[in-house]
């Protein structure tokens, strides 16, 4: 037997339910849609400013290393200045000291002594002069190891020229740390 529904409240009553279902679904599938949008904005907002500061950041990092070389490179700079500035200082130094030395000679001198030659190499100094008398020759060559500058003074030789004057050679070693200049 077939059943037929002849009331029509009740197919009424079945299309206003179907409709209340198909709303509360469509709504449901709208909100749905909106909040997986909204999702979708904000992770690509999130995902932008995230990339904005991995760029940032890598930017730093580039920036770091060449200030870090930059620093590196002026470290060496200075180093090598101040390298320069020690060895001309010591340069002063020495300058000063040979200075000293050359304006004490005739201070320290025996009266009767006289040079002839003064030659600097780069371990001695060799020293040619004439005197009147032995005693003279032999006190300058004490006066001369006594120098700072020196660390031995060795008489190479003395002669009597035909004038009667004696000629001496003279070997003055240089002390540790004096170099030729």
């Amino acid at each position: 037997m077939l059943l037929v529904n002849l009331l029509p409240w009740r197919e009424n009553n079945l299309k206003r339910i179907l409709r209340r279902w198909l709303c509360g679904g469509g709504l449901g599938l709208v909100i749905t849609l909106m909040l997986c949008l909204a999702y979708v904005l904000v992770s690509v907002r999130v995902n932008a400013q995230l990339r904005e500061e991995i760029n940032a950041w890598q930017l730093a990092g580039q920036q770091a290393v060449a200030l870090s070389q930059r620093l590196h490179s002026a470290l060496q700079a200075q180093q090598q200045l101040q390298a320069r500035q020690l060895r001309q200082q010591q340069q002063r130094e020495r300058a000063h000291a040979w200075l000293q030395f050359v304006q004490q000679l005739a201070t320290w001198m025996p009266e009767n002594v006289w040079l002839t030659v003064l030659k600097k190499s780069s371990d001695a100094l060799s020293i040619t002069g004439m005197s009147d008398a032995f005693i003279d020759v032999s006190a300058f060559q004490q006066r001369l190891s006594q120098q700072p500058l020196f660390q031995q003074a060795s008489n190479s030789g003395v002669e009597r020229q035909q004038s009667g004057y004696l000629r001496f050679n003279m070997r003055a070693k240089l002390a540790p740390g004096i170099h030729h200049e």
